[in-house]
């Protein structure tokens, strides 16, 4: 059951952030986050791990097309990477310290998630998409880089954890919400 503390909008945890978590989403934070997410994508792309990236997805083309006689992507494959914007990842706070937190106003199990702390606690922060054309082809290819992906990380010195989700919509407190997917449920690939 829901406390009735947890239909407070964002505008109001934001206000309420400083005396109830100790935090401050404002410039400074900001900019900060601005600053790293530019450096941390800009590395990402450098990156080994995705240096062959786009090899890798065409070999996944040509085994389904080879199965199926069917493309597996829409269009081009180029898998763009972009940072979660400020805006997203304050959201994506409010939406993990309030709306998913069963014990609102109290700190959630598994902690605040703040400016302090939002690049260990968010695993979307680098993040790109992978468009397939049929409804096959996302287990496809997750079953490709399944088999991959680990001797991929250990390669390039990282480490790995999948979980495979498949989120569906649920309504909350009479209002729908995005899907209720937190860090432990994705894909994370993080330097050991």
């Amino acid at each position: 059951m829901q406390n009735n503390e947890q239909s407070i909008t964002q505008d109001e945890y934001l206000a309420r952030a400083p005396t109830d978590m100790g935090a401050e989403f404002n410039e400074v934070a900001r900019r900060n986050y601005e600053l790293n997410t530019s450096n941390t994508l800009l590395a990402v792309r450098d990156h080994e791990f995705f240096g062959g990236l786009k090899d890798f997805l065409r070999d996944c083309q040509e085994r389904y097309f080879e199965e199926t006689s069917s493309d597996l992507f829409m269009g081009e494959i180029d898998p763009r990477l972009q940072a979660k914007t400020y805006d997203s990842a304050v959201n994506k706070s409010y939406r993990q310290n309030v709306i998913w937190n069963d014990e609102w106003p109290a700190e959630p199990q598994e902690g605040w998630v703040t400016p302090n702390n939002w690049f260990t606690k968010l695993n979307d922060i680098i993040r790109g998409t992978l468009v397939c054309k049929y409804i096959d082809g996302p287990r496809f290819l997750a079953n490709c880089l399944a088999e991959a992906l680990p001797r991929r990380c250990r390669r390039c010195g990282l480490s790995l954890t999948v979980q495979l989700v498949y989120p569906v919509e649920q309504h909350r407190g009479g209002r729908c919400c995005p899907p209720r997917v937190r860090p432990r449920d994705a894909l994370r690939i993080a330097p050991r």
